[in-house]
């Protein structure tokens, strides 16, 4: 007797298709960035920078020193770290300008990011693939992170596919991915070390499987070989065939190990995301995955155990994937309690591990409909199971729409486009070409480089490059910037600072505008409710 597909059939087998699935999530994700990020106003300075660096990118201009940070080492020594990124930006930035065509990429990130991110989940035959991914677009420490006009979004869609392609074991996709998640952004050390997880344990689970003979272990310790080599060797020619090889060494070396890893600099040295994040705000960011966590750390038991007892080839691929990613993601953990903006991996990598992690659970709650003799199993436990999981959907929508107001609400309060345009404006016309301008506050720096690229400042894209390169200039600077009365004249002590010839003060730094008055080595030449500019050396 031929089986007869019913109108109701035919539907679950189209809205189940993962082509359908990827296009709803795409645009919800889309519609969610959309609603979040305001025209005009960006929660990050860094995205004035990415601008400026699009428009000269635009324009055919890459700079092999950048002149613009003088007490750094970048005007004789830099390399731009996101490149294909800026590159990226350049048609968005023709199309619709600089503060509209980056944050219109951005948008487009988000799309790309979930795509890739549900791909990969299908890519390791997660069941539930569609549901974790909308755990993700839920998570409002992840996709704040992702909102902004930087090169997440694009550096989370080279490192999902990465790790689709590690699960595949397709060396030229390792190989590709490793290459562009160098070119792109500073955070192609996550993509190489979620390789070498997965690679070793699908190693460890071999020596562990009960149904791999011993004398076939040499096989999956090349494979591990392999799949490491392939993407180190993406990561060196990514290094090498580079247009700022070699400075681009040296800047990554600080950039990833002294600022991103390492760390350990005095208190007195800004820079918000990477100060340490307190258990209670961790607690608070990624507290709604813990029950579904030690679901999670249950079904990696039960996979590990029938690992051992030899099992299907699935769970052995499942039972290495999670021991990978959550090791990877318990890595993260310590990361991101040293430096808050270690959450944005945190989170994807922990729904990662979880979905593979509850996978026997998944199985054991919807297992399949067939009749054994006169048993069904799962009769009322699937039934149960879905009212379980439709309550969990609704509760986690609900929080998860207060975090999309929330995050709007942040996003609203950002930096507007004309941030310091109208004294970067007067600067421009009134300072001579190339004249150092001082500003106290290492994060003036991106909107000063957006409006105005003709004169040079001091510190920017992160304090420590300055702190690196001379230490006590950059001390002397903080001092300044402090008001400190102690060693003479504010504007003389700029001057040997920095060599500036003017001074740009936001009018909330209100001791040290008082301390600028009152020196008759600075005088006034501008103000409006923004900043203050001062020409220095003068007396009067």
């Amino acid at each position: 007797m031929t089986a007869v597909e019913t109108p109701s059939d035919s539907w679950k087998h189209a809205i189940g298709h993962p082509i359908l699935q990827g296009c709803i999530l795409a645009l919800l994700a889309v519609a969610i960035a959309w609603f979040v990020q305001v025209p005009g106003r960006f929660p990050d300075p860094d995205s004035f920078y990415h601008a400026g660096m699009a428009e000269l990118a635009a324009d055919g201009v890459f700079r092999q020193q950048f002149p613009w940070l003088t007490l750094t080492g970048f005007p004789d020594r830099y390399a731009d770290l996101h490149l294909v990124y800026h590159l990226i930006l350049v048609p968005f930035v023709r199309l619709f300008g600089p503060a509209d065509g980056i944050r219109i990429a951005a948008i487009a990130a988000i799309g790309l990011l979930t795509v890739g991110f549900y791909a990969m989940l299908r890519t390791m035959r997660v069941r539930g693939a569609f549901w974790f991914t909308y755990l993700l677009l839920g998570s409002a420490a992840f996709m704040f992170r992702a909102n902004l006009a930087k090169s997440q979004g694009f550096a989370f869609f080279i490192l999902f596919l990465g790790i689709a392609a590690a699960a595949k074991r397709s060396y030229i996709g390792i190989f590709l991915a490793a290459l562009f998640a160098a070119w792109t952004s500073s955070h192609w050390p996550v993509l190489t070390a979620a390789i070498g997880c997965i690679a070793l344990a699908q190693f460890v689970i071999a020596l562990i499987d009960g149904a791999t003979p011993t004398f076939r272990i040499g096989r999956p310790f090349l494979a591990l070989c392999a799949m490491v080599l392939t993407a180190l060797l993406g990561n060196v020619v990514a290094m090498i065939v580079h247009p700022y090889f070699p400075a681009n060494l040296v800047v990554a070396r600080e950039q990833i190990l002294a600022i991103a890893v390492i760390g350990g600099i005095p208190e007195s040295i800004p820079g918000s995301e990477w100060a340490p994040l307190s258990m209670a705000h961790l607690l608070g960011a990624v507290g709604f995955l813990i029950p579904l966590a030690l679901a999670a750390i249950g079904g990696l038991l039960t996979l590990l155990a029938r690992t051992v007892r030899g099992t299907l080839p699935d769970e052995r691929r499942t039972a290495a994937y999670a021991l990978a990613i959550g090791l990877l993601a318990a890595g993260f953990v310590v990361l991101a309690l040293a430096a808050q903006r270690h959450i944005e991996f945190l989170v994807p990598l922990a729904i990662t591990a979880i979905a593979l992690g509850m996978q026997p659970l998944i199985a054991w709650a919807w297992p399949p409909r067939i009749a054994i003799a006169w048993r069904r199993p799962g009769e009322l436990r699937r039934p149960l199971s879905s009212i379980v999981l439709f309550v969990a959907i609704v509760a986690f929508t609900i929080g998860g729409v207060r975090g999309i107001m929330a995050q709007r609400a942040v996003f609203a309060a950002g930096h507007p486009t004309e941030t310091l345009a109208a004294a970067s404006g007067w600067i421009a016309e009134h300072a001579p070409p190339g004249a150092i301008i001082f500003h106290a506050d290492w994060d003036d720096f991106p909107f000063l480089f957006f409006h105005n690229r003709h004169q040079r400042y001091l510190v920017g894209l992160d304090p420590r490059f300055a702190y690196f390169h001379d230490r006590e200039r950059y001390m002397e600077m903080l001092a300044i910037r402090d008001a400190d009365t102690t060693a003479g004249s504010i504007a003389r002590r700029i001057v040997a600072a920095t060599d500036a010839s003017y001074a740009l003060t936001t009018n909330d730094q209100t001791a040290l505008i008082a301390l600028l008055n009152a020196d008759r080595n600075a005088t006034k030449v501008y103000a409006d409710d923004e900043a203050t500019v001062y020409e220095l050396g003068k007396s009067y």
